[in-house]
């Protein structure tokens, strides 16, 4: 199973959640580093060819 987040949401999520605890660092490092490794990774092993079942997760409801 993969959960399919835009970048958006996902910095959007970490603001709230981890911004708070570890300052903008956090938001500076998911950029520079985390995500091209993700992108990276998607574009070695595109999820809707290596898994069971893709879900879209942008909404918290699942909607």
């Amino acid at each position: 199973m993969y959960l399919d987040v835009s970048e958006e949401v996902i910095l959007r999520r970490v603001a709230g959640r981890d911004g708070r605890l570890f300052g903008p660092e956090e938001l500076m490092r998911l950029r520079s580093r985390t995500l091209p490794l993700v992108r990276a990774f998607q574009a070695a092993h595109p999820p809707e060819r290596t898994v069971d079942l893709v879900l879209e997760a942008n909404s918290a409801l699942g909607q």
